[in-house]
């Protein structure tokens, strides 16, 4: 069965994963640990409007 948008979300973000090269330099510049998918919604992060920096390829786990 293919997972829900959350559950690949929420697998993405314990794997170290953020949804783009942007937002993944931001949060590590800021410290920011991992979050669910409804407070990825509308908070201190990149833009998802505007980020055009293309996909995270790797997450820190699979480094």
């Amino acid at each position: 069965m293919i997972p829900t948008n959350f559950q690949l979300i929420r697998r993405n973000e314990e794997m170290g994963g953020s949804r783009s090269k942007a937002s993944a330099e931001w949060r590590d510049a800021k410290g920011l640990q991992t979050r669910s998918a409804e407070e990825s919604t509308d908070s201190d992060d990149m833009s998802q409007w505007t980020d055009l920096s293309g996909p995270q390829e790797k997450t820190f786990e699979g480094e």
